[in-house]
């Protein structure tokens, strides 16, 4: 499963998923094939009823696309794999190792979060070398008055 968020502005985000604003989150073009199978997450208040629930399929989707409502801030998308899918199937394909591949310019950004060391700064944008077209670099800078979260294009 490949989860996404709709927000890369959301500090408890960054502090689950980025090691407390120590990592970085990437950004993806929403028109990349895989990416664009991504569906969005549900954040009910009770669990699921599987009353209508007639096939594997829908019992998968049910079940991955649900989440409890005190979840809802992450606005998640999730892309669901299966090494085999069949085409009727809202699955992406994976190989037999569980890797989806994306496309070659579906990364379009990243982002530096705003504890990161400069040392892991400068290992990402040497990896960033390696791609064979442009990825944008952004900051995350917290808020001089609020809790919040900027996200700035880097200069």
């Amino acid at each position: 499963m490949l989860c996404f968020s709709a927000h890369n502005d959301i500090p408890l985000m960054w502090s689950h998923y980025a090691d407390a604003h120590r990592g970085i989150c990437l950004i993806f073009d929403a028109k990349d094939p895989v990416i664009g199978m991504a569906r969005k997450v549900n954040y009910p208040d009770a669990y699921p009823v599987f009353g209508n629930v007639h096939t594997p399929i829908d019992m998968l989707l049910v079940t991955m696309l649900n989440k409890a409502k005190y979840w809802q801030y992450e606005h998640e998308y999730r892309a669901i794999a299966c090494a085999d899918p069949n085409e009727a199937d809202p699955l992406v394909e994976c190989d037999s190792l569980s890797y989806v591949k994306l496309g070659a310019t579906a990364l379009v950004g990243v982002v530096f979060g705003c504890a990161m060391s400069e040392s892991d700064r400068w290992q990402v944008k040497e990896l960033l070398e390696l791609s064979h077209h442009p990825i944008e670099l952004y900051e995350a800078r917290k808020g001089h008055r609020d809790y919040g979260i900027t996200i700035e294009l880097q200069r």
